[in-house]
């Protein structure tokens, strides 16, 4: 038993040291415009999307897979900043709609940051499609071989730096920084990447910073299956993971680290697959907190970071010591409040923090990261949300005053802490104005 458990692993470490080395030679070798068209305006900054088909070789051969390009139409709106979007084939299950389960491409830097925070900000978006199986089953592209898709990435932030292949009425202005983001799945891709230091290989930096969430401590190189891959990742970039607080319990808890190019955090009470992004018909108390505010301000952090600003300290939910399996995970509960929300990590204003004045924040019931009473995967992802009774409720807002300025002081310290953006506070203040809570 020995001998075959150190045979595997010999031969693990040689197809990883395949995969990562066999990436080293690719190239674009043709761009084409498939479609060009008018986004609108954000923030008074006129935006144009293009869909390309890039085309290039990779150690496993030819790879042709559309990409979609979006930036200012003017050059004086740009940031410099392009953000990489590494498409998420998500699972839409029979809790969604009633069909077998299948799965969609999501951009999800543009699902949970908003167009209106992206392109209001003057950044360039780069959405690609990685994954041999997804560009085939949909039959949108080719790729050679599964192991291609890091070769993919470091192409895709190679046309961020410098897009002047794509011929069309309007092309992207080259980008001074490159960022790259991923989230469930592709957040063990991009942790993959850098574990594996594809970020610095060659000697030339893919991504200036990488954010990526909910990635449960594991990594993904391909043909591989995913593997657990613990501690802070870092390659020649700075590196920003998050996790929901579903995430934090199942598994993150691996992630967690602070070094000079790395910082983690886990957002309390928010859901891998919160109801504001997948609503689950089988579901009507899933959690509804959505986690983009908080993905807003680290992507600004990691921005300022890569320019040499030192972005907020790691933040952890504490969890309890003791270690089971959840679907096949490692799962370490938090710990919890006497109102079952739990205690630490980033705090956004709909869980209790305390400030100079006291207890703060806007709690409206138990919001919980994953729901212990389901079985299905997707639903038990969803989270739970249980509202507190009347009782509970005047007792924390005997007014409507007192709800608004409990959201305000949460809102303002998050602010001041650099892990919410004012923009994202003002709106957390107009919403509570406008609820009836405490009336």
């Amino acid at each position: 038993m020995r001998v075959r458990a150190a045979s595997a692993i010999a031969l693990f470490v040689m197809l990883v040291g395949a995969a990562v080395t066999a990436t080293a030679e690719a190239a674009i070798t043709s761009v084409s415009v498939v479609s060009s068209t008018e986004l609108g305006a954000f923030d008074h900054r006129d935006y144009r999307e293009v869909v390309i088909r890039m085309v290039g070789t990779a150690p496993g051969g030819a790879y042709d897979v559309p990409v979609t390009l979006a930036f200012p139409e003017k050059s004086k709106d740009y940031s410099g900043v392009a953000v990489v979007d590494v498409i998420n084939m998500s699972f839409v299950t029979a809790a969604v709609v009633p069909a077998p389960a299948t799965r969609v491409p999501m951009p999800l830097a543009r699902v949970q940051m908003g167009d209106e925070y992206l392109f209001g900000s003057g950044h360039a978006y780069v959405g690609v499609h990685w994954d041999k199986g997804a560009v085939e089953r949909l039959g949108i592209g080719t790729i050679a071989a599964a192991g291609d898709g890091f070769s993919i990435l470091r192409d895709a932030a190679a046309l961020a730096r410098d897009p002047a292949q794509v011929a069309s009425n309007g092309r992207p202005e080259a980008s001074r920084k490159v960022i790259v983001y991923g989230f469930s799945q592709t957040g063990n891709l991009v942790r993959g990447f850098y574990h594996t230091h594809q970020n610095t290989l060659g000697g030339i930096l893919a991504f200036d910073g990488a954010l990526f969430g909910s990635a449960d401590g594991r990594c993904i190189v391909r043909p591989l299956p995913s593997f657990t891959c613990s501690g802070s990742v870092s390659d020649g970039g700075k590196v920003i993971a998050f996790a929901a607080e579903t995430d934090a319990e199942r598994g993150s808890f691996l992630e967690r680290g602070e070094t000079s190019d790395y910082r983690f955090f886990d957002i309390a009470g928010a859901a891998h697959i919160p109801r504001g992004v997948v609503a689950f018909h089988d579901a009507p108390n899933q959690n509804p907190i959505l986690l983009g505010s908080a993905i807003r301000a680290a992507l600004r952090n990691l921005i300022a970071w890569t320019d040499g600003t030192e972005p907020p300290a790691s933040s952890y939910i504490e969890l309890a010591p003791e270690q089971s399996l959840a679907f096949g995970r490692p799962f370490r509960q938090a710990i919890r409040d006497a109102d079952g929300n739990a205690i630490g990590g980033l705090r956004l204003p709909h869980m209790t923090a305390m400030d100079e004045s006291g207890e703060i924040g806007s709690p409206l019931g138990s919001y919980r990261g994953s729901d212990p009473a389901q079985t299905d995967f997707f639903l038990w992802l969803g989270g739970r949300f249980t509202p507190f009774d009347s009782a509970r409720l005047d007792s924390l807002y005997p007014s409507h005053g007192t709800y608004i300025e409990r959201v305000a002081k949460a809102a303002h310290r998050l602010v001041q802490r650099r892990e919410l953006l004012q923009e994202d506070a003002k709106a957390y203040i107009r919403e509570a104005a406008h609820s009836t809570i405490g009336k």
